[in-house]
């Protein structure tokens, strides 16, 4: 079973916009072991 956490966090652009991107910040593999992953 994978466990994951995710939010939205605002990501500003070079033109200037705001727009919102989805992390995964950390998952928990079958294995036992966290890993940390940045999905943009």
């Amino acid at each position: 079973m994978v466990f994951a956490s995710t939010y939205e966090i605002p990501c500003k652009t070079l033109s200037g916009t705001w727009h919102w991107h989805r992390m995964v910040i950390a998952y928990k593999t079958i294995s036992g072991i966290w890993r940390w992953h940045l999905i943009i």
